[in-house]
């Protein structure tokens, strides 16, 4: 679901990324410009494509405007280990940056929009201005906390509590850069794609999503997901918290 843009109202193309970085204070007036003028480039990825490699340089920062992606490390037998999900309003790239080489492959769960920035580029505004470099650093530590909650679910949690947790979670990240409206959003993923996410069985995930139906606390038809009460979804995700 893209962001409702109201007739004769200009948008820029970056807005997404820029409410991320913003996050609840937003940006300056300033950082917001600075970030606006980042020279990049538009790329589209289609479903399955990888547009970042294990073991490469970095090319570039990816700026997600629309469409999912996973972070995941493959493996020589073809599983692979599905790190975090890669939402509209995320930067993909930036840790390589830092180690000189990616150590996941970046692919697309569905069709994509994407601003490649030069890595040169990217770092000279960070540069220059402070508190984009500190928004930056608030969402690099955003996606540290999303990988340690994929940890918790591999790790501790039952199916259902899975499930839910992640549901609760992209709903969250979503709302923030408003791509959920009246509870509904994008979900491009398939029960392959978030059986193969959180470690369970396909027919596990069935079970446990038509039990979230049932419950009332969830929708799910084709590509829009709907919930209807997050906080009882979140009551679910943590029943073994407290």
């Amino acid at each position: 679901m893209r962001d409702q843009i109201k007739t004769g109202e200009f948008v820029h193309p970056l807005s997404v990324c820029a409410n991320n970085l913003g996050g609840e204070r937003g940006l300056t007036r300033e950082d917001e410009n600075a970030f606006f003028t980042l020279p990049h480039t538009p790329m589209d990825a289609r479903r399955g494509q990888e547009f970042v490699a294990v073991g490469a340089k970095p090319r570039a920062v990816f700026l997600v405007l629309d469409g999912w992606a996973m972070r995941c490390v493959p493996l020589a037998d073809g599983r692979r280990q599905i790190l975090s999900v890669a939402l509209p309003g995320d930067i993909v790239g930036l840790d390589s940056l830092a180690i000189g080489t990616s150590d996941y492959a970046a692919v697309a769960f569905s069709h994509m929009s994407l601003a490649a920035v030069e890595p040169s580029a990217f770092l000279r505004v960070m540069t220059e201005r402070s508190g984009l470099r500190d928004c930056v650093n608030r969402v690099e530590a955003l996606e540290a906390l999303h990988m340690r909650n994929q940890i918790l679910r591999l790790g501790r949690l039952n199916a259902k509590e899975r499930i839910a947790h992640f549901l609760w979670e992209v709903h969250g990240r979503l709302a923030r850069v408003g791509r959920v409206e009246d509870g509904m959003m994008s979900f491009p993923m398939t029960q392959t794609d978030l059986s193969d996410a959180l470690g369970l069985s396909l027919v596990h995930t069935n079970r446990q999503l038509q039990e979230l139906r049932r419950d009332d606390l969830i929708t799910l038809r084709r590509d829009r997901l709907t919930i209807h009460a997050p906080d009882r979804l979140r009551e679910v995700a943590l029943a073994g918290a407290g």
